[in-house]
């Protein structure tokens, strides 16, 4: 099976795909337990003190929650599963002082955006049509 690492958590390791040969029968908690003994240093990343994965860590498997739709770290794993693993993810691009202070009204690829409390939001007609076409040819 493998795993996909990201941000931090790839940087740690090294890579952001990761193959685990386990037997027939494994658990996401075994997939877990090879992954961090091949790659000791992403235990702290992951596990908190108490050896239990840190809140703020998301784990999934073929793109699901585990600990949602199944039995977590419990969960046995099929032929061909992908696991992923995500640090918290935020941020986005800075930007400059006169759209934080709200005297901008700049255009965002879908609309006009301000943070002004009266501001409206106006499609921009070259981005809804840039998703027609999306949506037309599936590109």
């Amino acid at each position: 099976m493998q795993w996909k690492l990201f941000a931090n958590l790839a940087e740690a390791a090294g890579d952001r795909r990761i193959d685990v040969d386990l037997p027939g029968g494994a658990t996401i908690g075994d997939a877990l337990t090879a992954l961090l003994d091949r790659y000791p240093a992403l235990e702290a990343e992951v596990l908190n003190d108490d050896g239990d994965l840190r809140d703020h860590i998301q784990l999934l498997r073929n793109g699901r929650n585990p600990f949602v739709t199944a039995n977590g770290l419990e969960t046995d794993l099929d032929e061909g599963d992908e696991l992923a693993l995500f640090p918290p993810v935020s941020g986005g691009r800075d930007l400059d002082s006169s759209f934080r202070s709200g005297r901008s009204n700049r255009r965002s690829p879908i609309g006009f955006v301000s943070n002004r409390s009266d501001a409206r939001y106006r499609p921009n007609p070259s981005a809804t049509d840039r998703v027609d076409r999306f949506d037309q040819f599936g590109r």
